[in-house]
């Protein structure tokens, strides 16, 4: 079974490896075409073919390095599109050192940066596409889950039906029961699997397991499966230290600076919209147009969040818990159409909030929430956001009053955000969010 994983795991790196190649051979003549708008003649291609291998070969040793060629990466898609934008950039800064100090007739600027752009694209195309195709044609790798509770249950669960699942549990071996040990060994013996699902509050168990065994983390699969963390195997102090490291200047420039764009760009045309809202609001019941409370930001801070008012009446947000207000029939189909939120973009360009990010939520349900759910404050360590990953993921979200099992799942996702966020995860949501608004989907 070890030699049979080892061969189909070579078979694979090794179709990658050419598949690679080809993509980096036809980015460049696709760079050459929207260059010159013209098929570029067999000595143009070739000319530029020549200096563009070296790089070829180097990207290769890039793409190992940032781990494009490991063998978890057919289980863990989810972390492709990060890495193969990482490993670009780190390709481009070779390329633009390469091209300034080689002794080189061709100075391909234009080139160089459309070969990047398309290349990165394809890439990311071909990766998903080819293992897509792999994983379909052959069966799916059996594999020993150890560990214990509902978080596991719903992983097991998941390896049988999502669709992209590479694994399938065999045997299960409770963590906590006795003998552990002897179970574990049992369990690779009658099914002869070599890889292991393993809890890591049983990572202790790792080193009791044979050498031939491939070892995978549960929280991991389980976020590659799911989308969502596993509360229950999530270590708070870890997750932070993890969520910190997100945190980078480039990508808070760009999170900033598409913030500031966006919202300028949709809010100040939204402007011709306010009069007829106002209209609308005084005919139905004479009420405010704006709607003002209190929300818990960045860090625990509260800003005060700016919606057109979509309910029978306003409160400062402390009357959460009991609140007697309706949303009236206009408040319904701003709700549905989103226009309630326009003005929240004024909260985007002042800073308060940003694009994408976890909802915030009010005061007095942060208290209870934070009561009931020990990691939920870490959901404050980012910027709140007018869309997240739990809005485009997660069905069924508290509107009114609170609810612990839902906000419990719901926080899942907003985790997940905070430990793995980057500008290419928000580009996904932002996409996901459009097609939803479009549709008149989701709330």
């Amino acid at each position: 079974m070890a030699h049979r994983w080892s061969r189909s795991h070579a078979r694979d790196i090794s179709i990658l490896f050419v598949g690679d190649l080809i993509v980096f051979a036809g980015s460049l003549w696709l760079a050459l075409v929207a260059r010159h708008f013209v098929a570029p003649n067999a000595y143009q291609f070739f000319e530029h073919l020549i200096p563009f291998s070296i790089l070829f070969g180097l990207g290769l040793v890039v793409f190992m390095v940032f781990g494009l060629y490991d063998r978890t990466i057919a289980f863990f898609e989810h972390k492709l599109p990060n890495a193969v934008l990482e490993a670009q950039l780190m390709n481009a800064a070779i390329a633009v050192v390469f091209f300034f100090v080689a002794p080189i007739a061709i100075q391909p600027k234009t080139v160089l940066a459309l070969y990047f752009v398309i290349s990165t694209a394809l890439i990311v195309v071909w990766r998903l596409g080819v293992f897509r195709l792999l994983d379909n044609a052959r069966e799916r790798t059996p594999a020993v889950v150890i560990g214990t509770g509902s978080d596991i249950d719903a992983l097991v669960e998941a390896m049988e039906h999502v669709s992209h699942s590479t694994l399938q549990c065999v045997a299960r071996v409770d963590s906590a029961t006795p003998e552990v040990q002897r179970a574990i060994r049992r369990a690779l013996e009658t099914t002869r699997a070599t890889t292991v699902i393993l809890d890591p509050r049983a990572h202790a168990l790792r080193t009791e397991l044979p050498t031939n065994v491939e070892c995978i983390a549960a929280d991991e699969l389980y976020e590659a499966l799911l989308s969502r963390v596993p509360l229950s195997m999530t270590s708070g102090a870890a997750l932070a230290a993890l969520a910190e490291t997100r945190e980078s200047r480039v990508y808070g420039a760009l999170k900033r600076g598409l913030d500031i764009v966006v919202s300028v760009v949709c809010g100040v045309p939204s402007l011709i919209l306010y009069p007829f809202i106002f209209c609308a609001l005084k005919l139905q019941d004479g009420g405010v147009l704006f709607y003002q409370n209190v929300r818990v930001g960045r860090n625990g801070a509260h800003i005060t969040v700016l919606k057109f008012r979509s309910m029978s009446g306003t409160d400062s947000g402390a009357e959460a818990l009991k609140s007697k207000l309706v949303v009236t029939p206009f408040g319904r189909i701003m709700r549905k159409t989103r226009i309630d939120e326009l003005p929240q973009l004024w909260n985007v360009l002042r800073g308060d909030l940003s694009l994408i990010g976890p909802r915030p939520e009010l005061p007095a349900l942060v208290d209870a929430y934070t009561k009931a759910l020990p990691l939920y404050e870490l959901r404050h360590t980012v910027t709140p956001g007018l869309s997240g990953w739990a809005q485009v993921y997660h069905e069924g979200h508290p509107h009114h009053g609170t609810n612990v099992d839902a906000t419990a799942e719901k926080l899942a996702y907003d985790l997940y955000y905070v430990k793995h966020r980057s500008f290419v995860l928000d580009l996904m949501i932002g996409l996901k969010t459009v097609r939803t608004l479009l549709s008149l989907g989701g709330r």
